[in-house]
């Protein structure tokens, strides 16, 4: 597409480069916290260090790191945390470009400062996008409190990219200025109240029960004790069983860690893992023993988590960060949405690619007797 002479202007003003290893990225970190800390309330899970926390763990053999720096005039504005992999759709290999994360990311999000938005998300898109071999761009867990999911679809289509913004998962908080424990828990719904209070006195009365609040204090005991509740849990064992030990020796360096550990006769039997920055409060993980269930370790945990959380810590929100699990509302005041980003290249791969996941297979799963040729097909084929 021609650029007017407008965008041309304009583009003279900005230029990038891509950062393609820990070292250069680690390199930004004073330009890139800053903008995070000023636009996008110091979210740490948007900081450098969580990045490279997350590349160290989870970025598989070939992927491509191509972190997006953007300048206006030689001033860092933005950064776009991108890796590029060959991946699979339906199929067909593609080559796949998305906001580094998985599972484990809070949130995905471009971190580009105030007031440049609209010039930054164009220019990244004439000039930058371009130059990197994708067929498809897709990411998850975008949040709509923060500015960019919806400018950078609207500058992919209007750069003549056919670009999707689709309803992901919901994200549950908490906020209220000032608030206690006392007042909170008056504002909760009557039955959960007085199972709090049933629970937490069938667990007392089976022993000694003390909960212990970990920050910049870690201890290896105390990550044996989060991994030992983990692994008597019903959860599922980890990809990387190293990550969570790694982010809570990142956190407590920060000052960010609050890891909960509720013992039982100095049995651990209940774990939290909370992430603080100012006065919020951001939750990571939860565990309990399964051989606990019935007296409901994890509802204890939680308001007990939540008491220390508003009383000594004096937060004004909290935040569940990721997934729409049905209790999390009985504790939050509010559900945002999350949104996920789907484009396709303009080459021939990537129209035929659109082609087959927009239109092709959308129709085939309204022809009951299609799908479910199809669905026997895929197990054949898997079988």
């Amino acid at each position: 597409m021609k650029k007017t002479r407008e965008e041309e202007e304009e583009d003279k003003l900005f230029s990038y480069g891509v950062l393609g290893n820990a070292g250069a990225i680690a390199a930004e970190a004073a330009s890139w916290n800053r903008i995070v800390e000023k636009c996008y309330d110091g979210h740490p899970f948007l900081s450098v260090e969580w990045f490279l926390l997350w590349l160290t763990h989870f970025a598989p053999p070939g992927v491509q790191v191509c972190f997006l720096k953007v300048l206006r005039r030689d001033e860092p504005v933005a950064y776009f945390p991108l890796v590029l992999a060959t991946e699979k759709l339906h199929g067909v290999e593609v080559r796949a470009l998305r906001f580094a994360g998985n599972i484990y990311s809070p949130i995905s999000c471009p971190i580009v400062a105030a007031g440049l938005r609209p010039a930054v998300f164009d220019f990244v898109v004439r000039e930058a996008l371009p130059k990197l071999p994708w067929t498809i761009f897709t990411a998850d867990d975008l949040p709509l409190e923060y500015v960019g999911p919806p400018e950078l679809h609207v500058a992919l289509s209007n750069g003549g990219y056919d670009s999707y913004l689709l309803p992901s998962e919901g994200n549950w908080t908490y906020t209220r200025p000032g608030m206690d424990s006392k007042r909170y828990l008056a504002e909760l719904d009557g039955t959960l109240r007085s199972r709090i209070k049933k629970w937490s006195k069938k667990l007392g009365a089976m022993g000694r029960l003390e909960l212990r609040v970990v920050g910049d204090g870690l201890t290896p005991d105390d990550v044996r004790a989060y991994q030992e509740v983990y692994g008597r849990s019903w959860k599922e064992p980890e990809i990387d069983e190293t990550f969570h030990p790694d982010l809570m020796g990142w956190a407590a360096k920060q000052g960010f860690l609050r890891l909960f550990l509720l013992t039982l006769d100095n049995r651990p039997i209940a774990t939290h893992l909370w992430v603080m920055r100012g006065r919020r409060a951001y939750a990571l993980k939860f565990a309990y023993d399964e051989a606990y269930r019935e007296q409901s370790p994890g509802n204890v945990m939680m308001w007990l988590a939540l008491e220390h959380l508003f009383d000594v810590e004096h937060i004004d929100s909290f935040d569940y960060v990721k997934g729409d699990d049905a209790y999390k509302r009985h504790w939050s005041s509010e559900r945002r949405q999350r949104l996920s980003l789907l484009s396709f290249s303009p080459d021939w791969r990537g129209r035929a690619v659109r082609l087959l996941d927009r239109e092709l297979l959308p129709w085939v799963r309204r022809q009951p007797v299609l799908d479910a040729a199809k669905r026997r097909a895929a197990a054949w084929l898997h079988a």
